[in-house]
């Protein structure tokens, strides 16, 4: 049995939660979407194998839970960016400013090698130790998302 290091199992479970989704990035920023296994999460989380699938229900949820680290901040700068903005010229320039920077802080390149299935912000992930970020919403509220997916 696995020693708990952590004073309380909830901190623990939080600990091995970080853990798992530190590497599954880490795995997808340097060496993408086919690289990302359980084994090599759980190598680089420090855990055994079969220990991911207490936290997630599959990789594809870990996929999520990753890209749900980042697209709710992404959301809140677009929204307070556009805020009070009338003028469609300049909520396009205030939208591609925004994403530009949001790009520049969080990585794109890496997130665009998701499966389109997993970058539906709207569908949160299947997660089991405990409540998630909320899934990402349109920027603007009373339109729709943007749901245009690479083929694949």
């Amino acid at each position: 049995m696995p020693r708990i290091r952590e004073s309380t199992i909830r901190e623990h479970r939080e600990h091995t939660m970080t853990a798992l989704l530190d590497s599954a990035e880490h795995i997808l920023k340097t060496e993408g979407n086919a690289a990302l296994t359980p084994a090599r999460v759980s190598e680089g989380a420090g855990v055994a194998r079969n220990t991911i699938y207490r936290y997630v229900r599959n990789m594809d949820d870990l996929r999520r839970l990753v890209l749900h680290r980042h697209l709710p901040s992404w959301n809140r700068a677009l929204q307070s960016g556009l805020r009070g903005i009338s003028d469609p010229r300049d909520i396009i320039a205030a939208w591609v400013r925004i994403n530009l920077e949001q790009s520049s802080i969080h990585g794109h390149t890496w997130m665009m090698g998701l499966p389109a299935s997993t970058a539906d912000a709207r569908t949160p992930p299947a997660h089991r130790s405990g409540d998630l970020p909320e899934a990402a919403r349109p920027a603007r509220p009373g339109h729709q998302a943007d749901n245009h997916h690479r083929p694949g």
